[in-house]
């Protein structure tokens, strides 16, 4: 049967690490730990949970550390994770079924973002899917000082095995959030210094100014990031629309955003948040008959696109309360009861008990 190794860098955890570590208990062979300089009770608890504890040297680059932590890997497989994660086990035994398939080299692993806000819909989760299990020994490297991405050693399509297994990503929700933000805006605008013309630099700072609530500076480099594809001959992530649109309406400018959307579907016509975008513009317009269009189509598509970040509700509960809404405006209001009934029928807020 194939063995797994989970590889983790730490520093200064220990709020979070015993629950990680806890919940690989029961499929991890091996754990391999590397500590970039913890000063709280971070080693001391991962000691609880294996000997394969290594210091490393922080130089500012976490691909550098996360390769250095997967070169001491001895299993068949390796699963990385970050100390605010947790595995969210469904079945052990189908996991290792998966691992046992020869003709397999990775596998990408559904992640659930789990985030607090003072929003009902903001506090769904997203939804994404990236390469965290991946044979081990195969030559498979990260790049990237900050954000640091798993390079293949060629293109090749995984099954996603959330069948099996889930993470639980908790980093939104740490009162330390706003401190980890300005940390990565720092180590990004750094490697700015290095790669001017990164289009992807830009999108991540835009991201964690955002997250920092800095709208404006956010807008500016999430459109600068999409102007740098564009001009390298890239067609820009559906990522970067994504949160273009996600600032325009949180900024009020329903006009402005009205005027783009379409294009932006027009790339990503699957991309279920973009319709979701679409038909709140259009809410907030009062041009209801075509909002209701946008949601029942987010209807159709649903969640279950891996190929993008997705927040849970928009092709489900969230769209059926806005028909609702749109019906309501429209003084229809037997289908809008119906519409709402459908829309409680889903879990309104997240639970792992519940997947």
């Amino acid at each position: 049967m194939s063995t797994l190794s989970l590889c983790m860098i730490v520093k200064d955890e220990e709020a979070n690490i015993r629950r990680c570590l806890e919940s690989v208990r029961l499929v991890a062979d091996e754990i391999i730990i590397v500590d970039t300089g913890s000063s709280d009770s971070t080693k001391a608890i991962c000691s609880e949970f294996t000997d394969n504890i290594f210091d490393y040297q922080w130089d500012g680059n976490f691909a550098d550390a996360r390769n250095f932590s997967i070169g001491k890997a001895s299993s068949d497989w390796v699963l990385w994770m970050d100390a605010d994660e947790e595995l969210y086990m469904k079945s052990p035994d189908k996991l290792k079924q998966h691992l046992d398939r020869e003709e397999s080299v990775f596998y990408p692993v559904r992640m659930l973002h789990i985030i607090d806000t003072v929003s009902e819909y903001h506090k769904q989760p997203y939804v994404s899917y990236h390469h965290r299990l991946f044979r081990n020994r195969l030559n498979f490297k990260f790049n990237g000082a900050i954000h640091e991405k798993l390079i293949l050693p060629e293109p090749i399509e995984g099954i996603p095995v959330d069948n099996c297994l889930e993470i639980l990503h908790y980093g939104y929700l740490e009162k330390d959030a706003a401190k980890k933000a300005y940390r990565n805006l720092e180590l990004l605008f750094q490697e700015k210094q290095i790669q001017r013309d990164d289009p992807w630099l830009d999108y991540h700072i835009a991201a964690e100014l955002y997250r920092l609530q800095q709208v404006e500076a956010a807008f500016q480099f999430v459109n600068h990031s999409i102007v740098g594809f564009l001009s390298l001959g890239v067609m820009p992530p559906a990522l970067a629309y994504k949160l273009k649109y996600d600032m325009l309406i949180s900024m009020g400018n329903m006009e402005q955003a009205y005027q783009g959307i379409e294009k932006a579907i027009e790339l990503y016509p699957d991309y279920v948040e973009l319709h979701f975008y679409r038909g709140v513009i259009l809410y907030s317009l009062k041009h209801y008959e075509a909002a209701l269009g946008a949601f029942t189509y987010c209807l159709i598509l649903g969640e279950a696109n891996p190929g993008y970040l997705i927040r849970l509700g928009s092709g489900s509960f969230h769209a059926y309360h806005f028909l609702g809404e749109c019906y309501t405006r429209m003084g229809r209001y037997d289908i809008a009861q119906s519409a709402y009934q459908r829309a409680a029928r889903y879990p309104q807020r997240f639970s792992p008990a519940k997947l």
